[in-house]
């Protein structure tokens, strides 16, 4: 995971006692982390489901046109 630090924050070794010192806050990071990737999968599958539609959408429409083509002729 990427944590970003301020400007200027020098060698780093604040980013060390940061991290030590606050292990309560990497709960909420892990909690937060969790939520938006159930987001992320729920909006993946829709997107999924979505395509696989437009898909069916398109295959009934070209056998529609097909037939309705051999009706003309």
């Amino acid at each position: 995971m990427l944590k970003l630090t301020a400007k200027g924050a020098g060698d780093g070794a604040g980013a060390s006692t940061a991290s030590a010192a606050g292990s309560k806050g990497s709960e909420s990071v892990k909690s937060t982390a969790s939520a938006s990737d159930s987001t992320a999968r729920g909006l993946g599958i829709a997107g999924l489901v979505v395509g696989v539609l437009g898909l069916a959408a398109a295959g009934f429409a070209v056998v529609r046109g097909r037939s309705a083509g051999s009706r003309a002729e």
